[in-house]
């Protein structure tokens, strides 16, 4: 059986005296990876972020919360899970921050907890005080950690929901879906690289 090749990274000069498709591209690659390295923004010239020697440039939490901007819905520990079901229904979201002074996160209350609670405690859990139901082991992040890193310990601890902090006070929240949404994002930006260079490399002649 003959052996098996990567049909992108193999080269056919060996066999035609041509350069491979494969070979171009990843020439173009690396042209485009020398010079986003010696570009202190860390972006090549059509500004889309690409994959240098150190890696690719990384996104904050500080990016996300530019972007979704720094409201932080918060309830007391001592209002009642009636009261919060209606705060997570007017503002069509899935967690509140525990807070008694709405700077310092106490715990973090979402609407699994209230499913679980419903399921343990049954009608009665209506009128019972959120701190009864609340995670109050607060997993945080800071303004200043890398998406990647965020997104792992959400994966880890099966969170969804993340409050930053910054200096001791709440300055936001991030959720998986926030995430997601930048991920898919960067995800279609080097896609739109890497045709654009595919683009390039198939208007290249082919060596005679």
């Amino acid at each position: 059986m003959p052996n098996l090749v990567d049909p992108v990274n193999y080269d056919l000069t060996r066999i035609t005296g041509r350069r491979s498709w494969g070979a171009k591209l990843a020439s173009k690659v690396e042209d485009q990876g020398n010079i986003a390295a010696n570009d202190p923004t860390g972006r090549s010239s059509a500004g889309a972020d690409v994959e240098t020697a150190t890696g690719r440039v990384a996104m904050k939490v500080s990016d996300i919360l530019a972007s979704k901007g720094n409201l932080v819905i918060t309830i007391k520990p001592t209002e009642t899970i009636g009261a919060l079901s209606s705060i997570l229904r007017e503002n069509r979201i899935g967690a509140a921050v525990v807070s008694s002074d709405g700077e310092t996160a106490d715990g973090v209350i979402t609407e699994r907890d209230i499913a679980f609670g419903l399921a343990q405690h049954g009608a009665g859990m209506h009128a019972m005080p959120v701190a009864a139901l609340m995670t109050r082991a607060v997993v945080t992040c800071s303004p200043d950690d890398d998406v990647s890193l965020v997104s792992s310990t959400m994966l880890s601890r099966n969170i969804r929901h993340i409050p930053v902090v910054a200096e001791g006070r709440l300055t936001g929240m991030v959720s998986i879906r926030d995430l997601l949404r930048v991920q898919v994002g960067a995800l279609q930006q080097e896609a739109a690289m890497l045709r654009g260079l595919v683009n390039e490399v198939e208007r290249v002649p082919q060596d005679r």
